[in-house]
């Protein structure tokens, strides 16, 4: 415990002080909702949590560059050198990534509320049993794109193409009724799909509280998925190319 609280900490300080992961998680989206919060059909109370749980996507390459960063900067090689078992370093890295997901959902949902009329009918509990459960699926999403690719081009092509595809066939930027019948049919193959499932429970009064304990459900088991194949396909030793040869 000790040593992945070391790796935190450092994943802390050097999170902190870059702006970009702050400006692509919580800035754009809220620039996004200045401009769509009541031009989406159904107002607020969709396009409110669509943007939030697309953009929640976006915590996928934040990630996975968390990791790349640290191959480019040849600290990777020191941290397997060092006394933390690999369990220990994956924690380390990962555990202020979470918190750093967790704190874009509820910092975007609450400005939501509160600058673009969200309605909010459910419980804070609620809210915050969902997003949990999706930031791990998130994270899971990450490691698993980062067991599989090989250079950071690798990397922001499959992850940001990831998140735009899964915001967009999940529903995060229109209802799944004005979309095609086919999108309809591979939306719940999109854990975004599932994040607005579990949202309507909170912005909704008419949607039964069922529906968020089924959308933690499936979350969970998108977490649990990913994190069994990335557990098969993640290898510690594997070199990860940052910088172009």
């Amino acid at each position: 415990m000790r040593r992945t609280l070391t790796i935190a900490r450092l994943e802390t300080r050097l999170t902190l002080v870059d702006p970009i992961p702050f400006i692509l998680l919580i800035g754009i989206p809220i620039v996004f909702l200045a401009f769509m919060s009541k031009g989406v059909v159904g107002g607020p109370a969709q396009s409110v949590p669509g943007l939030v749980a697309m953009f929640g996507m976006f915590g996928i390459p934040v990630i996975g560059l968390a990791f790349f960063r640290d191959h480019g900067w040849n600290t990777w090689d020191r941290l397997r050198a060092s006394p933390a078992r690999p369990a220990e370093v994956l924690a380390g890295k990962v555990l202020p990534l979470l918190a750093l997901l967790f704190a874009q959902q509820a910092v975007l949902l609450l400005v939501g509320h509160e600058l673009f009329s969200m309605p909010w009918r459910g419980s804070v509990a609620q809210a915050a049993l969902l997003i949990g459960v999706l930031v791990l699926a998130e994270a899971a999403l990450a490691m698993l794109i980062v067991s599989v690719c090989r250079s950071v081009d690798q990397l922001t092509a499959l992850a940001y193409l990831g998140a735009l595809l899964l915001g967009g066939f999940g529903g995060g930027l229109a209802p799944l009724s004005r979309l095609p019948d086919w999108v309809n049919d591979v939306a719940p193959a999109s854990p975004v799909y599932w994040a607005l499932r579990g949202l309507r429970v909170v912005v909704r009064h008419d949607v039964p509280t069922s529906h968020l304990f089924v959308a933690v459900g499936v979350l969970g088991a998108f977490a649990a998925g990913a994190g069994l194949l990335t557990a098969w396909r993640f290898r510690f030793d594997e070199p990860k190319r940052y910088f172009a040869d």
